[in-house]
């Protein structure tokens, strides 16, 4: 890719959508592209189920990366095209290109970003917030978030986080053996 008479990489990660294996993702990749100071100059377009972007973007070892509105369809999939897909590209620069003003649109409050035709803008949040569906979220005060519109605030629920650590913890072991193939295959590739 050569933007300005450089000459860039980028990154393409298509995974399985488990968010467990992200970290030994981003370990593999620092492996093969040797070392995190390569790596934080690469380009990265990673192809993850928005549902799942905590691990994407709330993760140490992942890059800084933000999610682009692009709904990404699967035309092998039953269910992730026709504009149903919940997969995003998510990237550390900014925009992929122009897309089809059919179905997205640019908005001007953030910043002349792309986003999909029935994302509304929250000005509460600064963001044009829906991720799913063809309808717009709404903002809970409650909450300080946005939410889908089907949504209503309960002051009784919260989430428990503990199944989601045992799991975790349980897949800790995969996701290094997983690293460890990776560098077997760098040393073999060498």
């Amino acid at each position: 890719m050569a933007r300005g008479g450089a000459t860039r990489h980028i990154v393409v990660v298509d995974p399985p959508f488990q968010p467990e294996l992200v970290p030994a993702i981003w370990r593999c990749a620092r492996e093969v592209l040797l070392g995190s100071e390569v790596f934080a100059k690469v380009d990265v377009l990673f192809a993850f189920p928005y549902f799942s972007r905590e691990a994407l973007v709330g993760s140490e070892d992942s890059p800084k990366l933000v999610m682009n509105d692009y709904r990404v369809d699967y035309a092998n999939h039953r269910t992730y095209k026709a504009d149903k897909s919940p997969v995003r590209f998510f990237t550390r620069f900014h925009e992929l290109t122009d897309l089809p003003a059919a179905s997205y649109r640019v908005c001007e409050k953030c910043g002349g970003r792309w986003v999909h035709k029935a994302n509304a803008h929250c000005d509460t949040c600064r963001a044009c917030t829906t991720l799913h569906g063809n309808k717009a979220w709404s903002h809970c005060a409650a909450c300080g978030k946005c939410t889908k519109p089907e949504l209503k605030h309960c002051e009784k629920c919260e989430r428990d986080r503990g199944a989601a650590d045992i799991v975790l913890g349980r897949m800790a072991g995969l996701c290094s053996r997983m690293v460890g193939v990776c560098v077997l295959l760098l040393q073999a590739s060498t």
